[in-house]
């Protein structure tokens, strides 16, 4: 009697093939490939070859139950005798009831409770993760689960991940207030910088350092000036000098040069910043950097 797979793990279209991640019949680990488009697969866990897995095994045992089909029915054939694997559920937990959460939010960002409440912020607990829901530049197609970045609850681990991850970034930035009809605008690069100068101005950030193409059109629908405030580190300075180059003609803009990330700044500093960019904007040195002097509080 031939083997049937009972479950599959995961599977993708890689640059070969749609690749099959599948319980091996043999040492029962979900460690066995099948790729339809080859008709082979091999286990990486099973002994007799430590290098590519035991291949023989494998492909002889799938190929007595999918004798006959082509690439196409197999993927069919697949779907309608495996029982896909359940989708882990995340859950939004509250992110004060956390302590790496509220330590990180609080402490370590120093983010205000009601500024948290009102980008809509929650909590992974099964990945440790602080998650951010991002909001759709255009309209346009959403995914079933809405958008958002999430990171490690960790000052010492960096890097943001978009999830779920058909969600094309280009599409995306971080508007928590859903700005219509703005005086101005602030650009910033993470949705961190937003949470200080959204006291003080209204800020969205971009999710890195590029300018794409539905942010363009939306700055040039709405927006009459734009207050350009990336990082000081050298990725922002380039971003801040290609979005000028970018926006110039279009709008009036100023761009800040400044030593902390805006998301460092105080309050105190993030109005002062902006109220002089502002003033700037409207001299004649638009496009100009602009070198806040701030006075003391």
């Amino acid at each position: 009697m031939a083997w049937t797979p009972r479950r599959f793990v995961s599977r993708y279209r890689g640059k070969n093939g749609m690749e099959y991640q599948l319980i091996c019949p043999n040492c029962k680990k979900d460690n066995l490939w099948y790729n339809s488009t080859r008709g082979s697969g091999q286990c990486f866990t099973c002994p007799g070859n430590s290098r590519s897995g035991n291949l023989s095994f494998t492909s002889r045992q799938l190929k007595l139950h999918f004798e006959g089909l082509d690439s196409c029915d197999l993927d069919e054939a697949l779907h309608a005798i495996i029982k896909p694997r359940v989708q882990q559920e995340v859950i939004h937990y509250p992110w004060q009831e956390h302590f790496s959460a509220k330590w990180y939010l609080e402490k370590v960002r120093r983010c205000e409770p009601e500024v948290l409440a009102q980008a809509g912020v929650w909590y992974d607990q099964g990945k440790d993760k602080v998650c951010i829901p991002i909001q759709r530049i255009l309209p346009g197609p959403v995914p079933e689960t809405a958008p958002y970045m999430c990171r490690v609850a960790d000052p010492e681990v960096s890097g943001w991940m978009v999830q779920p991850r058909e969600a094309n970034k280009e599409n995306y930035w971080f508007d928590p207030v859903g700005i219509v009809n703005p005086d101005y605008v602030v650009l910033v690069e993470g949705v961190f910088d937003v949470m200080t100068p959204k006291l003080s101005g209204q800020a969205i950030a971009l999710l890195g350092t590029k300018l794409y193409e539905d942010a363009v059109h939306w700055l040039c629908d709405r927006c009459p000036k734009v207050i350009i405030w990336m990082d000081p580190d050298g990725p922002g300075v380039k971003a801040a000098a290609d979005i000028t180059t970018i926006l110039s003609g279009l709008m009036p803009l100023a761009r800040v040069v400044y030593e902390k990330e805006p998301g460092d700044c105080t309050p105190h500093e993030a109005r002062s910043i902006i109220q002089g960019a502002l003033a700037y904007v409207s001299g004649p040195m638009v496009g100009e950097e602009y070198y806040p002097r701030l006075e003391a509080a």
